[in-house]
């Protein structure tokens, strides 16, 4: 299992926001998918951090002790919720 490496993330952020204050184009610098692996990183452990309420609503419509349209309102806002979040 690798860590995180916290002080490498917060440097690319700071060039990211170097080159934008600069209107040079990120996407072109060879960090761009470094700071996208980073990124990637962090969204996926949000989602992992709350995998048993996802498990816990998919068991209840599994069960149908929830009807399909609060299933899917609920799993919505949950996702909505780890996305703000990551």
């Amino acid at each position: 299992m690798t860590t995180f490496n916290l002080s490498r993330y917060r440097q690319l952020l700071a060039k990211q926001d170097s080159l934008t204050n600069k209107n040079k184009d990120f996407f072109a610098d060879p960090i761009f998918l470094e700071l996208l692996s980073f990124e990637s990183s962090i969204v996926t452990q949000v989602f992992y951090n709350h995998k048993n309420n996802y498990f816990t609503l998919i068991q209840k419509y599994s069960n149908e002790t929830i009807n399909p349209n609060i299933f899917r309102a609920q799993f919505i806002e949950m996702v909505n919720e780890d996305l703000k979040k990551s």
